[in-house]
């Protein structure tokens, strides 16, 4: 279930952001990730936290947008902040959300993956 709506939720976000990125990312994965919300490899690929399905879905579409960002920045530079900032404006909400719930959403998805 949570899969299902993962990749509902990423088709329907995707072509917002794609037109204006360099490139798209060569592959997506969704699956738990033990410590990262997303990660970006130096090929492309991107991965998502499939806990990400279980928080705000605006938290999961502000993690995605970050990760895409990556394609254009692959630091945290300023000049990243600023490629966040102009496709996802309230990405401090989001990202103090993450910061502060993370750790009861990554449970919760395991709890109800494992039972």
């Amino acid at each position: 279930f949570y899969l299902q709506q993962a990749r509902a939720d990423l088709g329907s976000w995707l072509p917002k952001y794609l037109p204006s990125l360099p490139r798209a990312p060569i592959a997506l994965r969704l699956r738990p990730l033990s410590s990262l919300w997303g990660s970006l490899s130096p090929t492309d690929a991107l991965s998502l936290d499939l806990a990400l399905v279980v928080g705000r879905a605006r938290a999961f579409e502000y993690v995605l947008v970050h990760e895409l960002c990556h394609l254009i920045h692959r630091n945290h530079s300023r000049r990243f902040w600023r490629e966040v900032e102009a496709r996802w404006p309230d990405w401090h909400e989001d990202r103090d959300y993450l910061h502060g719930d993370g750790l009861a959403i990554k449970a919760e998805l395991r709890r109800t993956v494992s039972g």
